[in-house]
């Protein structure tokens, strides 16, 4: 399915990396099940035409929770996450590796040297895009959700570069099983998330 500018989009100058390209904005409703498959339709037709499409979930906010027991402190819940789709006409997958530091990946509140952390990430997404066409599906302050659009399937040893990476560096602890798991799910289903999940 293709996109359709004049259905809610707005055009925006937006900062990739160093350079200001000319872009598309529009409102995601925050919640995954609704904005993935939004993106999901989109993402062939926008990559054949040589754009980027990305929902970019901005950080989560912590708002107090209403007291369940009188007197016991009520504590704090996440408030919904506010999300948008940005949609890039003339973009390379390579191109568009500059909106990690443009939607703030990864922030300070998940690592301890963010600046770091995103040029590994950056050489590790590289390394993944060689043999395949990969697509964004959310950049966010704490998680890259990547998705393969073509090519062959991730390798064990790539998925457990990518699982020790977010060990290393976002201080994930996985169990034996979890770790084996995520592995298994993210090469069948053709996907990953780099960062804190």
């Amino acid at each position: 399915m293709q996109i359709n500018i004049d259905d809610g989009w707005r055009p925006k100058e937006l900062k990739v990396g160093s350079v200001v390209v000319r872009a598309f904005h529009r409102n995601a409703t925050g919640n995954v099940d609704v904005d993935h498959p939004f993106i999901e339709e989109r993402l062939p037709w926008v990559a054949a035409e040589g754009g980027v499409l990305v929902r970019h979930r901005h950080e989560w906010t912590m708002i107090p929770a209403p007291a369940v027991n009188p007197g016991v402190p009520a504590g704090y819940t996440l408030a919904p996450a506010r999300a948008d789709f940005w949609y890039i006409p003339q973009c390379s997958f390579e191109e568009s590796l500059g909106l990690l530091e443009t939607f703030g990946f990864p922030s300070s509140s998940v690592c301890n040297a963010p600046e770091e952390v995103r040029r590994l990430a950056q050489a590790l997404i590289l390394e993944l895009a060689k043999q395949r066409k990969l697509v964004w599906m959310t950049i966010a302050p704490d998680i890259v959700d990547i998705q393969r659009l073509e090519g062959p399937d991730f390798t064990t040893e790539e998925m457990t570069r990518l699982l020790a990476f977010n060990q290393a560096h976002f201080g994930i602890t996985y169990s034996k099983a979890e770790f084996l798991d995520l592995r298994r799910w993210y090469r069948r289903n053709g996907f990953c998330i780099l960062g804190r999940m």
